[in-house]
């Protein structure tokens, strides 16, 4: 029943059976990232703010000059862009400790 009101309502937008078939093509990507653990949220995260941020991104670079500065241009957005900065290169910082550690012992 769920299937079917998705792909009733994948239809009524365009009324294309192409909007059936990426339901049903995304519908098994999902399932299989479920099944591999790939979490779903920043999937989402990523395709819903996408666009968005590279726009903005591309808005303050042409703004500055492609002046990447402009990203710690006060502490409030220096710290931001800092804790997203550690936050992304996490695993790799943890790796490089973790064997400083093993090689100390």
């Amino acid at each position: 029943m769920i299937v079917v009101s998705c792909a009733i309502g994948a239809f009524a937008i365009q009324n294309a059976n192409v909007d059936v078939w990426l339901m049903l093509i995304f519908g098994v990507v999902g399932y299989v990232f479920k099944k591999v653990d790939i979490p779903l949220a920043p999937l989402t995260l990523a395709l819903v703010l996408g666009n968005r941020a590279e726009a903005s991104f591309r808005q303050a670079m042409i703004g500055e000059g492609g002046n990447l500065g402009v990203f710690w241009s006060n502490w409030l957005v220096g710290s931001i862009t800092t804790l997203a900065l550690v936050l992304l290169f996490w695993p790799l910082i943890t790796l490089a400790l973790d064997a400083c550690t093993a090689r100390g012992r």
